[in-house]
């Protein structure tokens, strides 16, 4: 998940594991205030080596 609040983004993940506990859920620090910022978290992404199935 891209998320702007990270304290939010873990809850959102925790609900998701409750619902479906074999889920690979990530989440990173997306700003899309700035063209800088969303080509930061897209270099972040991909040295992460993590796959990507669905960009929330």
């Amino acid at each position: 998940m891209g998320v702007g609040n990270l304290a939010a983004a873990k809850y959102v993940k925790e609900s998701i594991l409750k619902e479906i506990p074999s889920a690979k859920v990530d989440a990173m620090e997306l700003d899309l205030s700035s063209f800088e910022f969303v080509k930061k978290f897209a270099s972040e992404f991909n040295s992460s080596g993590l796959p990507l199935n669905i960009l929330m």
